[in-house]
């Protein structure tokens, strides 16, 4: 935690409000965001989370995600997003789209859809399901 920024973000959306009383000595890492309302299940890690916002209604247990992803809300709503799922570099997920469990979203995907359960997800500006 004293050495790695990107984790004290995570710890810090873990301890609520408790926060506060450490925000001072050690900041979080200012360009990767987690929503403080989104109801999140344990193991999230963000591998190299550099310009990196979530912003979902939830998001399961096993969520990895990397650099440059925006998973955020739109006129519809929030995503939902199932366990085991891993978002790769450059994506962009919005809107009120449900992402199934054991899902790989591919670097540069634009997800407006629905996403079924045990998918690999790449392409841009269509989705492309491939069966895992």
């Amino acid at each position: 935690m004293v050495f790695d920024k990107t984790f004290r973000n995570i710890f810090y959306k873990r301890i609520g409000k408790l926060k506060y009383f450490v925000y001072y000595f050690m900041p979080p890492h200012d360009s990767f965001v987690i929503a403080t309302y989104m109801d999140c299940g344990k193991g999230f890690l963000g591998i190299h989370p550099i310009a990196t916002f979530v912003n979902a209604d939830k998001v399961g247990e096993n969520f990895t995600v990397r650099n440059n992803v925006t998973i955020g809300a739109s006129k519809t709503g929030r995503p939902t997003i199932g366990n085991n799922v891993i978002v790769n570099a450059n994506s962009l997920i919005a809107g009120k789209v449900n992402i199934g469990n054991n899902v790989v979203v591919g670097g540069g995907t634009i997800v407006m859809k629905d996403i079924p359960d045990n998918c690999v997800v790449v392409g841009n500006p269509r989705l492309y399901f491939i069966p895992k």
